[in-house]
């Protein structure tokens, strides 16, 4: 990629190359490793530790955790960060990956103490239906229109289409209007043109 390199940035290369890495250059100046391995080149320097592909996929998966802790995926995220603090062959990018695996350590176990109802959908909106729905059953999947209607989302998401219909019945009989919500709801998009879930939602 095209970069103008300002006065600063190349007289911190001078300085700094021997003993820092391509990849922590890059992301010092928010660039990739081929700009900077170009500009080392051009001013006849050489980063210390270039680790190459190998340091390049450590980059992109810590930038990849970066995105995840954005999107508050806190699981994902530290699984990326772990991998980096595996396999960095520098230690300033594994010390920064260890810092934010235990900052996803701490917000998994803030999470934790939370309404449970919100972890259960947290669970479920992360793809973690067996997570969501051991929440679920714990919790009484018919002890609230709420968890009754959830837990019948996650069974609808999970494919598992009788338990599916059956929990949507006992949410339905706890709340009414959860017909409704079902009808529109694209958690049950896999019950469409089932007999019993299309009966279901024509019961007055």
């Amino acid at each position: 990629m095209d970069k103008r390199w300002s006065k600063t940035e190349i007289s911190h290369l001078k300085k700094n190359a021997a003993s820092t890495s391509v990849e922590e250059l890059a992301h010092r100046f928010h660039t990739d490793s081929s700009t900077v391995r170009d500009k080392l080149e051009e001013l006849h320097l050489t980063a210390s530790g270039d680790g190459g592909t190998e340091g390049e996929a450590a980059l992109e998966e810590f930038e990849a955790g970066l995105e995840k802790i954005q999107a508050k995926q806190w699981d994902e995220a530290k699984s990326l960060f772990e991998s980096v603090a595996a396999t960095a062959d520098h230690s300033q990018l594994a010390d920064r990956a260890r810092q934010y695996i235990e900052i996803c350590l701490r917000q998994e176990e803030e999470l934790s103490t939370e309404d449970p109802y919100l972890l259960a959908v947290f669970e479920k909106n992360r793809g973690n239906l067996d997570a969501a729905l051991a929440i679920c059953k714990e919790q009484g999947s018919n002890s609230s229109p709420q968890f009754a209607y959830l837990t019948a989302s996650v069974e609808a998401l999970a494919e598992n289409e009788d338990q599916a219909i059956e929990q949507l019945r006992a949410a339905i009989e706890l709340e009414p209007k959860n017909r409704v919500y079902a009808y529109h709801d694209p958690d049950f998009r896999n019950l469409h043109g089932v007999d019993e879930f299309t009966e279901l939602m024509e019961l007055s």
